[in-house]
């Protein structure tokens, strides 16, 4: 068994995985009686593996009693040699406990194979979404948490690989207003 789970890691490891397949098909034909035809085949088969998406940077454009104006970023790092496409994504933001918003990216976003690409999604927020973080902006508050989950839509460009795959996210940690 360590042999055999052994082989499998080390296969999980690879970018592709190379094959042969030797066989024959035999079929009955009138008259003349069973024939048999070899059929070979071979090449490379990719492992796919999960992107990876990261909070990337939040910048304030703009800040009043109304709301908000901001840009939100995210980082997808494809792992993969082959590209993949996120066809949208569903996501809930959270600050300081606060849902900010829960909304969707309806737009498809291409990432080619072994690239790392940023995302920006500008927006608007009044003041109701933004809850008492607005005030304490206000005041000179610095320091905020934040919770970011949802699920992305992925598909890859790989030959037969029609499905989307849902690929979930959950991102937190604490943005300083100074940093960015």
């Amino acid at each position: 068994f360590t042999n055999l789970y052994e082989s499998f890691r080390s296969i999980l490891q690879q970018d592709s995985i190379s094959y042969r397949m030797d066989t024959a098909v035999s079929f009955s034909l009138p008259v003349i009686g069973s024939r048999t035809v070899p059929v070979q085949a071979e090449g490379d088969l990719p492992i796919p593996k999960v992107p990876r998406i990261r909070f990337g940077d939040f910048e304030m454009k703009r800040l009043s009693f109304s709301g908000a104006e901001v840009d939100i970023s995210f980082t997808v790092d494809n792992p993969n040699p082959f590209g993949i496409t996120l066809a949208g994504a569903d996501y809930t933001l959270q600050v300081n406990g606060n849902e900010w918003l829960d909304t969707s990216l309806r737009e498809a976003i291409r990432v080619s194979g072994s690239e790392t690409r940023e995302i920006t999604i500008p927006l608007e927020l009044s003041a109701s979404q933004m809850g008492s973080a607005l005030m304490e902006m206000m005041r000179g508050r610095k320091e905020f948490e934040y919770n970011l989950t949802g699920q992305a839509r992925i598909s890859a460009d790989i030959e037969g690989f029609t499905q989307e795959q849902s690929v979930p996210f959950d991102l937190e940690g604490i943005f300083n207003l100074d940093d960015f």
